[in-house]
């Protein structure tokens, strides 16, 4: 079958508001783009390079890309990994504007918990003190002594949050137009997800505490949300995963504290790139939504949700067995790839 765009207009169609429940009725656009998926594998790997013992980057290169482009991936950054590795676990992250600080919310390692931290690099304020240092050198230090002076000047320019329950923590975002921190709090027990209702928790960015909460009714069967993004203004976008085809339905909509929240669904992808979805992004420089799965990275413009053709979809799989957690991106347009198992991230070597 040739690849081609689906429309169904159905009057029968109704999409529920998050928060109301009110009928919202649309097309319903499924966009039947070529099929690529990627298996993720058995057993997640670590990087070849290990920051304990080398200050080498660790490099991935792109398997195959549909519509897109050849890029690769190379480490930025080694996160440090402090008492014992607890900083090993990192579930997203967000920049803020001009790149001036690195948000990145991370987990216990190695048991089910829904407790999580936030913990804020000053990246200006952190290459004045690294200058020309290798790029295992904030690890190293942060895996010593807290007694070293290189430890105190580091740790001047990195917040540490308190604990909090923020489930599984792969839904953080920052809302470029109120500059607000957002994480979806989805708890879970036993490996299932318990909550009821989506609820979004505020964060500031300067004191990294919950100033608010919002809670979205689930209705009619749409599925908690457990990924968030925003474009550039201020639109909130959120994806969910039908595990028997591996589709995709694509949400957006506003929300906030004190005024009514409203998704629709405003696309389906037949084909979601790899097995398991980790997040969802937004390219600002290049107008795109990112998919971010195992090795993989599917985007599409915003513009054309609700009637996207299979050539605007792009993706990219890579000859790797890291876990992608998510990925974000800078005014330039160049990627940066957060991955655990050796808490690190990559930078595309080129615009992606």
């Amino acid at each position: 079958m040739k690849n081609k765009i689906i429309t169904i207009t159905l009057a029968t169609i109704m999409l529920f508001s998050l928060v109301t429940g009110s009928l919202v009725h649309a097309d319903l656009h499924i966009v039947n783009n070529i099929k690529t998926t990627k298996q993720a594998p058995k057993h997640w790997g670590f990087g070849k390079c290990q920051p304990q013992k080398t200050s080498k980057k660790n490099v991935i290169e792109t398997k195959k890309h549909v519509f897109g482009r050849k890029v690769t991936l190379k480490t930025s950054t080694y996160l440090p990994a402090n008492h014992g590795y607890k900083w090993g676990n990192p579930q997203s992250m967000v920049y803020s504007k001009h790149n001036k600080y690195l948000y990145i919310l991370y987990k216990p390692i190695r048991k089910e918990s829904n407790t999580g931290w936030i913990i804020r690099y000053n990246l200006h304020g952190l290459k004045k003190v690294l200058k020309h240092k290798p790029l295992n050198y904030m690890f190293k230090v942060y895996a010593g002594s807290h007694k070293k002076k290189s430890y105190k000047k580091l740790a001047k320019y990195i917040k540490v949050s308190k604990q909090m329950q923020l489930g599984h923590g792969q839904a953080m975002a920052l809302n470029p137009k109120t500059g607000a921190i957002w994480v979806n709090r989805d708890l879970k027990k036993r490996g299932k997800y318990v909550e009821k209702n989506t609820t979004l928790l505020r964060i500031s960015a300067k004191s990294l505490k919950v100033t608010g909460r919002t809670t979205f009714k689930v209705t009619d069967k749409i599925p908690l949300a457990h990924n968030l993004t925003f474009d550039r203004r201020g639109k909130a976008y959120f994806s969910t995963i039908n595990k028997k085809d591996n589709s995709a339905k694509i949400y957006k909509g506003t929300f906030g504290i004190n005024k009514p929240s409203k998704f629709t669904q405003v696309q389906i992808i037949k084909h979601k790139a790899g097995t398991h979805a980790q997040a969802i992004s937004y390219d600002a420089k290049k107008k795109r939504l990112m998919l971010v799965s195992d090795s993989s990275i599917q985007s599409f413009p915003i513009k054309k949700l609700g009637r996207l053709k299979p050539a605007d979809i792009r993706e990219t799989t890579f000859k790797s067995k890291r876990e992608f957690e998510t990925i974000a991106f800078d005014k330039k347009g160049y990627a940066y790839m957060l991955s655990n198992r050796q808490p690190e991230i990559f930078k595309s070597t080129k615009v992606y």
